[in-house]
């Protein structure tokens, strides 16, 4: 009977414990958050069932990609139901954080001894009226693709690359009439062409609240440009080109130098993987440095949410070592300069090394424009459209293009800031 009745408590405590424990599941507050579906990376979802465990939450992580995200996000915004914490590109955090929906982490930034371990830049691209919203959570930048077997055919050093603007204009030429291959391609989308412009000497859009990229040296640049065009040196992408159908080509052989990004290795990687080729820095005009275009994702705490655990997340997120396992898992670039110089990135050599090697010329170039909220301004704008098929498409003279563009662009920069007084 003894017996009977301690087995029964036996019995009755465990089903206790199991209520209890279910119960707890089941009952444990939510962290939400929204990720893109192209960075579902196998290391960050370690990290957020670490992170589940140390705080008592359960996850509820939301995959998109950016239309789709975009559109949510401003809905949930609006509702009154975003998530804690969001992965998405930098600049979007500037734009939700004058409506008033970020969480600003300026001061926890600021007292934390690792954020001197990152790029200046990577903090400049999260910033608006001296206050921080956001961290980068990838750090990457527009680059030199070169194919090296056709520079060596039209006897140039496969391992010296163009790096200025006359040496690129001078290996078209080489390229093109001992081989038959266009020197480079430009792009249907206008975000790559952009990279020529910016310089040390002109690394911002807007400088002052006016248009900053209107000087002799650009104007030489786009000069240039046009003269590979116009002697047939270079493939321009014809009406309704697809985004990514320029890339693709040079990925095929269709070209000699292409500007790109780490995002296409691994498309070298699946439909060419036996292409001998070479990055490196944009080619910049002589008497200047060179800058590149600076892309990547950030995270960022929305307001209303956990955002002191958020904030703890955000820091497992970044550390070194689990942006070393990202960037082994899926070849991705990081915004410290610790990781840059890592022993182990050092030791993956190309393509990531000559990649991160970039990274230090990298600036988030149109910044202002979208802290002004003006996308018709920058790339893949109206404004700058029309700016960019002024130069390849009409062959309009550089001067008077640039010009145009730049009258259009203060003209709605000064509009804009006589809303805002």
């Amino acid at each position: 009977m003894k017996g009977t009745k301690k087995y029964v408590s036996l019995i009755v405590a465990s089903v206790m414990w199991l209520v209890v424990f279910f119960g707890a599941i089941s009952y444990a507050e939510k962290f939400s958050i929204y990720w893109n579906s192209n960075h579902d990376y196998e290391i960050y979802n370690k990290i957020f069932q670490q992170f589940a465990t140390k705080y008592g939450f359960e996850i509820e992580k939301t995959t998109m990609l950016w239309p789709e995200f975009k559109t949510k996000i401003m809905t949930d915004f609006a509702g009154g139901t975003a998530p804690d914490l969001i992965e998405a590109p930098p600049y979007w955090f500037l734009n939700f954080a004058q409506l008033g929906y970020m969480e600003d982490i300026t001061e926890k930034v600021k007292s934390w001894p690792q954020s001197k371990d990152w790029f200046e830049a990577a903090w400049r691209e999260v910033t608006l009226n001296g206050r921080i919203y956001g961290m980068k959570l990838h750090h990457t930048s527009m680059a030199f693709f070169y194919n090296k077997d056709y520079l060596m055919e039209a006897g140039l050093d496969p391992n010296i690359p163009p790096k200025t603007v006359r040496e690129f204009q001078e290996a078209c030429a080489k390229i093109t009439k001992a081989i038959n291959i266009p020197g480079y391609i430009f792009d249907a989308d206008d975000q790559y062409e952009m990279s020529w412009i910016f310089t040390e000497e002109t690394p911002y859009l807007i400088e002052n609240d006016k248009i900053a990229i209107n000087t002799p040296t650009n104007v030489k640049t786009l000069e240039i440009l046009q003269d590979i065009i116009r002697n047939g040196w270079a493939l321009t992408p014809g009406p309704g080109t697809g985004y990514q159908m320029m890339r693709r080509l040079f990925i095929q052989g269709g070209s000699a130098m292409k500007i790109s990004g780490p995002w296409d290795v691994q498309n070298i990687n699946k439909f060419n993987p036996g292409l001998n080729y070479g990055i490196t820095i944009i080619p910049y005009p002589e008497g200047t440095g060179p800058r590149s275009l600076l892309c990547g994702t950030g995270i960022a705490i929305c307001k209303g949410g956990h955002a002191k655990e958020a904030w703890e997340l955000m820091k497992m997120l970044t550390q070194v070592d689990i942006e070393i396992k990202a960037t082994k898992e899926a070849g991705m670039l990081m915004p410290r300069k610790s990781w840059v110089e890592h022993p182990e990135i050092k030791g993956m050599g190309f393509p990531v090394a000559d990649l991160a090697a970039t990274l230090r010329y990298a600036v988030p170039a149109t910044v202002d424009a979208s802290i002004l909220a003006l996308p018709e301004i920058s790339w893949g704008g109206k404004v700058w459209r029309k700016f960019y098929e002024r130069i390849i498409y009409l062959a309009m003279p550089a001067k008077e293009a640039i010009q145009l563009y730049e009258e259009e662009a203060n003209k709605l920069i000064q509009q804009r800031l006589t809303e805002r007084k």
